[in-house]
């Protein structure tokens, strides 16, 4: 819970750090981001790594700044006789450009456990990226589950494709 509202304070001190006149690809539309991570704290005690694959609508709701919902699917490799962890993250975004290249984010929301098991837990991603083309990004992010008792945490960079 901690980790939570560290990351949702972090969002609101983003929104004052800087809203550009410089777009950075904040405008409405769809994009779809490929991951791979590597498990920190407790989650790396049962998983050797992780892959994840998010696809977001934006919606620019005042200059620099993007909100909308976003979705996916998340696989973390179990190691040492643990199961692998797999979950769909039905969660919100809020992006805030940090420069005309440069922008941060963060999704927060329910990850269904769509593994063995069942249920959910509370989900939160951190999120930098940084343009390289037009439409095409590279991200480096940590992605966490808060279960009851067992936070899973991971880094992660991927790229994102905007549509």
């Amino acid at each position: 819970m901690k980790k939570l509202v560290l990351m949702a304070a972090l969002a609101l001190f983003a929104f004052n750090v800087n809203a550009q006149d410089e777009d950075n690809g904040g405008d409405d539309g769809f994009s779809a981001e490929l991951n791979v991570g590597l498990p920190i704290g407790d989650a790396g005690d049962f998983s050797s790594f992780s892959l994840t694959v998010n696809v977001r609508y934006s919606w620019e709701v005042a200059n620099g700044l993007s909100v909308g919902p976003t979705t996916g699917y998340g696989h973390w490799f179990g190691k040492d006789n643990f199961g692998d962890l797999q979950y769909i993250p039905i969660a919100g975004n809020v992006e805030v450009d940090l420069s005309d290249k440069a922008s941060a984010g963060i999704d927060a929301g329910y990850a269904i456990n769509v593994g063995v098991g069942g249920g959910g837990d509370l989900y939160g991603t951190l999120r930098f990226s940084f343009d390289i083309a037009e439409d095409t990004e590279i991200t480096a992010s940590s992605a966490n589950i808060f279960g009851s008792g067992t936070t899973w945490s991971n880094v992660q960079v991927g790229a994102r494709l905007r549509f």
